[in-house]
């Protein structure tokens, strides 16, 4: 007998014994169990080491079954690696991890699997097939390779069992000895690489159930796959690694053209490089196409290659190569056609999308669905990296992708193109509307009521005034570019509708630049619809802000326009609103008896009118302007009777603005203690509702009081907080504030 049948006779090392011979004859357990009489339970058992000692006859019946002489498979060790990528550069970090994760010490039983997920054209390929080349030697016993063609433009998955059958072929294992059947295919695959140090690389892989037949049971092996989908089934049953891959960095895209052109002529033309870069959006396969060209034509300067890249809406255009493999539209398609209906559908609608991100219910408006519904479609667009979630909860896409998406939705009829710009659009302005009604504490200002949105419009949840100004935050420059998108297409209702919803929150900031722009827009859109009643309310948010950037010529201006469109209509509590608006005109040009003659004209026509809240707001108004008139008394007594008056109504940012006026004649009383406390409560109404441009009008008034009080200290903090809040707003008011400050300093 041979020295291994021999080891036969060592009860310790017959279950080992039979698993190699096994494996030697390309034996599955069921077929051995066939060819010496016993059953697969009893080979499983002695295998695994559950029996130790088996029956003299059960060795014996085993024994001969397994010593026939056989062929054995070929023992050359398999080569199946692709050419690896010409002129990979980068990737440092990625290269890094899978040295770790595939080579470096692991006690965890069982292969290790690494999986390189990332969108079309990022590189998932090269990277791996170089990492692979590069780590060779660690795999003494071969690499195994296939492409599934999980997103292959003849839509045809390779299916688990083609794949098998081509790692036994390279593994040796003849084809009349193969099994029938999936399950033992794999069984026998398993067994010839138990034991040995192979890699598998699996890539473009279209689901986990791609893989999990193509996975070794056993130490020693190591598993890398690439897939367009994040595949994390595969990270939760087999423990695998997941590796995102990003567009590379500006640097790192530069490195490739370096690679493929040459450093002499990259480094000759920087400005056509960083074009180049910029409208590749950084994307590999879109640069290897544009080097390509570059290359043949070498006589070209890179400014003309760069120029040739074109618009973004022509781009892909000018990204096609000679083969499926190489055009960036085709290389796109693959992962579009591959998706759910739901998820086909919203994809081309991103496209529409005039934003940088966009909200899980924004995205529901979009498509005109529930929330419900398009949270796993988001889901499925992130997983196979058509879509990037970043921060959580919010989504955008990559430059490329944006110019497929917009290609595709010309496909879509315009009417439901129309229909999901309009939805996307009021979503906006009912959220923002929404918002700043929950910063008043649910007491909606005097403006006039949106109209009725379309159908299948989703308001996001705020759940109370903090979550309202996080929202207005966060979404700030998409309110403003929607709006911008709107008037720019000539939606004049969405333009309207969205300029009401923006507009409280751009005063609450002050930001009067963004507000003359909007109410602009608000008013070309009210003249082609034809409403005066809509012009009144934008000349006067126009004339407000107009003021505020202290263009007063312009504010009369406005206000002017609103206030003979008013007057024509009838409308008397409009006339007296401007009557307030033209008070804050005269009081910013230190005209304080006609802006204290302005606002007693509004508080008339209010009380004549009977609307309570009109009433307070006109009072509080007169004991300003009156304390800027030099009635400091008669101020304080107006603002304690228009205080008591909004609080019985819960207008927070009406009681802010009361108390820091009744602050203000306070403090010209010498009632200093008073005047702090009032100013203090009016910051922390104003912080409260998100009125950071008044809150640094307090501060600012604060100071002063605490200079007249000798704390210098406290005055320098209060200043340079307002400060602060000033400068980012980009308002004239910062100039008053760093004057305090400098006339300070020049006291110390």
């Amino acid at each position: 007998m041979s020295g291994e049948q021999d080891g036969a006779r060592d009860a310790a090392a017959f279950g080992p014994w039979v698993r190699r011979q096994r494996a030697r004859l390309l034996l599955t357990q069921e077929g051995l169990a066939e060819r010496a009489g016993v059953s697969v339970g009893t080979i499983q058992a002695l295998e695994s080491g559950r029996i130790g000692q088996p029956r003299p006859g059960t060795r014996r019946l085993l024994t001969e079954a397994l010593t026939v002489p056989e062929d054995p498979a070929p023992a050359g060790a398999p080569r199946q690696l692709p050419l690896g990528a010409d002129g990979f550069t980068g990737r440092r970090a990625e290269l890094d991890r899978l040295d770790t994760v595939l080579l470096g010490p692991r006690a965890a039983a069982g292969p290790r699997i690494v999986i390189v997920t990332g969108m079309a054209g990022v590189g998932k390929t090269e990277l791996v097939t170089y990492w692979a080349h590069r780590a060779a030697e660690h795999f003494p016993d071969g690499q195994l390779y296939v492409t599934m063609r999980g997103f292959d433009p003849t839509g045809a998955p390779m299916p688990p069992t083609d794949a098998v059958r081509m790692f036994l072929d390279g593994l040796g294992a003849p084809p009349q000895r193969r099994p029938v059947g999936l399950d033992a295919q794999v069984a026998l695959f398993r067994s010839l690489v138990a034991g040995r140090r192979l890699l598998v690389v699996i890539d473009n892989v279209r689901d986990a159930e791609q893989v999990r037949p193509l996975v070794p049971g056993t130490d020693g092996c190591a598993v890398l796959v690439t897939s367009r989908d994040q595949l994390t089934g595969l990270a939760a049953t087999h423990g695998a690694q997941i590796i995102g891959l990003d567009v590379p960095s500006a640097q790192e895209a530069r490195e490739l053209l370096v690679g493929r052109l040459g450093r002499s002529r990259v480094l000759a033309e920087p400005p056509a490089v960083d074009e180049i870069i910029e409208r590749c959006a950084r994307l590999p396969l879109a640069l290897a196409v544009v080097a390509a060209r570059a290359a043949f034509r070498a006589d070209f300067p890179l400014a003309t290659v760069a120029s040739q890249l074109g618009a973004a809406d022509a781009r892909l255009e000018a990204l096609s190569g000679d083969d499926a493999a190489s055009d960036v539209r085709a290389v796109l398609s693959w992962s579009y056609h591959g998706l759910t209906a739901l998820a086909h559908e919203l994809f081309p609608l991103l496209g529409l999308v005039p934003v940088a991100e966009v909200s899980v219910p924004a995205a529901a408006s979009l498509a005109g669905a529930p929330v419900a519904a398009i949270r796993p479609v988001l889901t499925e667009l992130t997983r196979v990296h058509l879509l990037t979630e970043s921060p959580p909860g919010r989504y955008s896409l990559h430059d490329l992708l944006r110019a497929f998406a917009g290609e595709q939705v010309m496909k879509v009829p315009v009417e439901q193109r129309h229909a999901a710009v309009h939805r996307l659009l009021d979503h906006y302005a009912q959220t923002s509307r929404s918002a700043i009604d929950l910063l008043s504490s649910g007491q909606p200002p005097p403006r006039p009521p949106l109209p009725p949105g379309p159908h299948g419009v989703t308001p996001a949840e705020l759940a109370g005034a903090e979550s309202a100004l996080t929202w207005l935050r966060t979404e700030h420059e998409e309110l403003l570019t929607a709006l911008r998108y709107a008037a720019g297409h000539r939606y004049d209702e969405q333009t309207w509708r969205l300029a009401l919803g923006v507009t409280p929150f751009l005063q609450r900031h002050g930001a009067w630049a963004d507000q003359v722009s909007v109410m602009r827009s608000a008013v070309e859109a009210g003249a082609r619809l034809d409403r005066p009643v809509d012009l009144i309310t934008a000349y006067g948010y126009l004339g407000q802000a107009y003021t505020m950037l202290d263009r007063f010529d312009e504010a009369r201006t406005a206000l002017g326009h609103a206030y003979e469109l008013a007057r024509a209509a009838g409308d008397v509590a409009k006339v007296a609103q401007l009557y307030l608006s033209l008070a804050v005109v005269f009081d910013r040009q230190t005209r304080p008896a006609e802006a204290l003659h302005h606002a007693e004209q509004a508080y008339r026509i209010h009380t004549d009118i009977g609307d309570a809240r009109a009433i307070a707001s006109a009072l509080s108004a007169v004991g300003w302007y009156r304390a800027r008139a030099g009635d400091h008394l008669g101020a304080v007594r107006d603002c304690r009777q228009a205080l008591a008056a909004v609080e019985q109504i819960g207008d927070l940012p009406r009681q802010a603005s009361t108390l820091h006026s009744l602050g203000y004649a306070l403090h010209h009383l010498d009632r200093y203690e008073e005047a702090v406390d009032s100013y203090a409560r009016a910051i922390e109404l104003c912080t409260t509702v998100g009125e950071h441009f008044f809150a640094a009008q307090a501060r600012t008034h604060l100071g002063d009081t605490y200079a007249a009080m000798g704390d210098g200290a406290r005055a320098q903090e209060n200043w340079r907080s307002a400060l602060d809040v000033l400068e980012g707003l980009g308002g004239p008011n910062a100039d008053e504030v760093r004057e305090r400050l400098t006339a300070l300093s020049s006291m110390d």
